[in-house]
């Protein structure tokens, strides 16, 4: 039996060890920084526009009385006018020519 065995090459063993989960390499701290960078980000943004843009439209009674009194307090627009300027008007309201 041991004369057959001596031509052939041995094949490598596989390495069947379990690595430690615990054991910290700087591979793995380098993944896990880089998941908290990512997952930092994204709740960064996601907090960012649902300040910005969901919260008014779930409040919109609250942001209309701001608008409101924000308003009341605007001097009207003609002494906002820089001087020489005429005062705007919508370009698209044409006078109806009688026929």
């Amino acid at each position: 039996m041991q004369d057959n065995l001596e031509g052939k090459k041995k094949l490598p063993r596989p390495d069947l060890r379990v690595p430690n989960p615990l054991l910290r390499t700087p591979e793995t701290l380098t993944n896990l920084r880089s998941r908290i960078l990512i997952i930092g980000t994204v709740l960064g943004l996601g907090i960012g526009i649902g300040v910005v843009f969901v919260y008014p439209y779930m409040n919109i009674e609250k942001f209309k009385r701001i608008q409101k009194t924000t308003r009341a307090e605007l001097p009207p627009q003609e002494t906002l006018q820089p001087a020489g300027l005429p005062v705007w008007r919508d370009p698209f309201d044409r006078k109806r020519t009688q026929g």
